[in-house]
């Protein structure tokens, strides 16, 4: 079975945006939002030379840190319940409700569905005291996550290397209405590495950035093929370094342009351009370009060397479409009706002088394909999802202008940049416009966390102390910052409570910036211009404490009162040891208390080692040194807490960890 491959086209393939002219644009050129679209191959070539030589001059002329000398080869040489099942479980931590996202574990209250490492583990969990495996699959590549809908379970990988690329994502789905023999249907081979995904209505969307190597051919020209100008770098220090170094980079540019010129119109189109393979199980199938030269948007100005593509898969039909872009992308926010990827400049050369700004890109979904329909622009960078919010037509932006890179270059503490929130309509005629703002939040310092609650939004930036903002975004052209408080450390995830209340996981600290262990808080929000935190609970009784609910809300699961997040401890009192589990926070308004932890080092005792099945060690090595499971998740079925790691899961009771009710590995160990 093949499906017929449809484009939309915005390949994102960062190869430089210009536009194809004499007035020759650099990497820096990156003022006005908006996409265009290629009018032939010939075009494209253009632009992908211009890209390649200022990708060249930045790497001799622009104090560089990144070659890629392992570039292509050169020319002629790759939820859900039924009536006799549970009334009552989570579901993934999402932004958005009624929009799905991708990760390692899904349920629909009678089995969970485990996609970790290189595997994919189906558990019988309901009954709860019956839990047990029931199949389990090896998966080509290491699992990125997974989305479920019914029967069907879509598996996304990542493959180092193919038979004929370099690297890739595979896309893999399985067919599950017997449990207990999932069976592959289809899988979908692109070049590139999936960046994000979600599933709205059972239609899954996810973003694609493709890693464009540029050839040996192009890399060597900077081996002394061509007498190109050195630069004196002892002159950096003088006033006029900056016209020096351009008048030496447009000396080189001169000379370069006709080699680049020529070797790319030499170049195979699969050189340029994406591609994929769509096959059933058993066939060999073909690769195909993701996309035709005219179906590909770029930016107005240069972007780096790659590609990004808006992918739609249709489960129910089984079409697969595609939108894209000359540029990478690597922020994804999803409403129900639309999709957005942000693009930040200089996202890699973090030593550019230059204003960061960050490029949003609009595309409507519920088509038959994702289609473009509008872009904008803010000033600074989007640290992750959460920056963004879709609300009553508007999207709200939460960005940094501190340099992620080397901070602040200034001298004067006034001077320093700050962080800001933008307000931003689609004009219907192709443009995200601003309309409101708010500028200079917390100067010198970086946004750690935001959370959008209707019209009102919370900010949590840091430097010394962790300040939680309150801001009423209830008028668009006039949000305003009515609230803070300033308390040691930091959160970095914010999660809704009941009314008035906000429940956060961060890191402790004093307040001459010295940080500590894992902190659980309740802030009292009921007043906005009045912050409170009611309840801090810290892990303090380790040597060191951290968890994955800090840099991936997935891992967060607050329900019916009760959080769970994994948890890893060190303790050193004359000699090592760890704690790698679960802890489970009672927690509400009122206050915080812990209930209790699972420890998943008795699954690792049992279990086969999985440093010597992934990566060669000596068996024992499990049992000595990496005794330790990496537990990644929780899940609630009624009064039970799943609590999943690499070597299986632990079912406990929800109120008293203690009690376990059952045990499920997924690689036991010979005996």
């Amino acid at each position: 079975m093949r499906t017929a491959l449809t484009t939309l086209a915005l390949t994102g393939l960062a190869l430089a945006t210009f536009g194809c002219n004499n007035d020759r644009q650099t990497l820096s050129d990156f003022d006005e939002p908006g996409l265009h679209r290629f009018s032939d191959c010939g075009e494209l070539r253009a632009y992908a030379a211009d890209v390649m030589t200022e990708t060249l001059l930045d790497n001799q002329y622009g104090m560089g840190m990144w070659r890629d000398d392992l570039g292509a080869p050169d020319a002629g040489a790759a939820e859900g319940e039924s009536a006799d099942g549970p009334s009552d479980f989570t579901t993934t931590n999402v932004q958005e409700e009624g929009v799905d996202e991708i990760d390692i574990i899904k349920t629909d209250g009678h089995y969970l569905y485990v996609a970790q490492d290189r595997g994919l583990h189906i558990v019988k969990s309901w009954p709860v005291a019956e839990s047990e495996l029931l199949s389990s699959v090896e998966v080509s590549g290491w699992v990125r996550g997974i989305f479920l809908k019914g029967d069907k379970v879509v598996v996304f990988s990542h493959r180092d290397y193919d038979d004929d690329m370099s690297y890739g994502m595979r896309l893999s789905v399985y067919d599950v209405s017997d449990r207990t023999d999932p069976v592959l249907e289809r899988e979908v081979d692109v070049e590139g590495w999936m960046t994000d995904g979600r599933m709205i209505d059972g239609e899954i969307y996810f973003v694609v950035n493709h890693y464009l190597s540029m050839p040996r051919a192009i890399w060597r020209l900077l081996d002394g093929r061509i007498d190109l100008p050195e630069v004196d770098w002892s002159r950096s220090d003088r006033p006029d370094w900056e016209e020096y170094l351009q008048e030496q980079r447009e000396k080189a540019r001169r000379k370069l342009v006709p080699h680049v010129e020529r070797i790319a119109r030499d170049m195979e189109l699969s050189d340029y351009l994406p591609q994929w393979r769509d096959r059933a199980p058993g066939e060999a199938g073909e690769l195909d370009l993701m996309h035709e030269c005219h179906d590909i948007y770029r930016t107005s100005g240069l972007s780096h060397h790659g590609a990004m593509s808006v992918v739609k898969l249709d489960l129910d039909a089984g079409d697969l479409s595609s939108a894209a872009l000359l540029a990478n992308g690597w922020q994804l926010y999803a409403s129900r009706d639309n999709l957005y990827v942000a693009q930040t400049s200089h996202w890699w050369w973090g030593w550019r002088s230059e204003e960061l700004q960050t490029h949003i890109h609009k595309f409507e979904l519920g088509g038959a394909e994702p289609r473009y329909a509008a872009s904008g622009s803010v000033p600074g960078y989007a640290y992750d999802q959460f920056a963004f919010s879709e609300h009553d037509g508007h999207l709200r932006v939460a960005t940094s202008e501190m340099d992620w890179w080397w901070g602040w270059w200034g001298d004067a503490a006034e001077d320093q940049p700050g962080n800001n929130v933008f307000i931003l309509r689609d004009d219907e005629a192709g443009r995200l416009e601003r309309v409101g703002e708010v500028r200079d939040i917390a100067p010198g310092e970086r946004i750690f966390a935001t959370r959008y609650m209707g019209d009102r939004a919370y900010m949590v930036t840091f430097e010394m102390v962790d300040p939680l903002f309150t801001l009423d975004l209830s008028e668009p052209t006039d949000p305003r910052v009515v609230g803070e408080l300033k308390i040691p450390g930091f959160s970095s995830y914010l999660h809704p409570m009941s009314d008035g209340y906000l429940l956060a996981v961060g890191v402790d600290g004093d307040d001459d910036g010295n940080l500590f262990g894992l902190a659980f808080s309740v802030f009292d929000v009921r007043d906005p211009a009045d912050p409170q935190r009611a309840h801090l609970l810290t892990m303090d009784e380790s040597d060191w404490s951290s968890s994955e609910a800090l840099w991936d809300h997935h891992a967060f699961t607050y329900h019916r009162e009760v959080l769970s997040v994994p948890m890893y401890e060190w303790f050193y009192d004359g000699h090592e040891d760890w704690f790698s589990g679960v802890v489970s926070i009672h927690a509400t308004p009122e206050g915080l208390r812990e209930i209790g932890r699972v420890d998943h080092r008795s699954l690792v005792l049992d279990s086969e080692c999985l440093y010597a099945r992934w990566w060669g060690y000596e068996p024992m090595a499990c049992h000595e040194d990496f005794w330790f499971a990496s537990v990644r998740r929780s899940v609630y079925i009624e009064d039970n807490l799943f609590s999943l790691s690499n070597y299986g899961l632990r079912v406990t009771d929800l109120n008293d960890p203690e009690i376990e009710h059952a045990r499920v590995l997924f690689y036991p160990r010979e005996r």
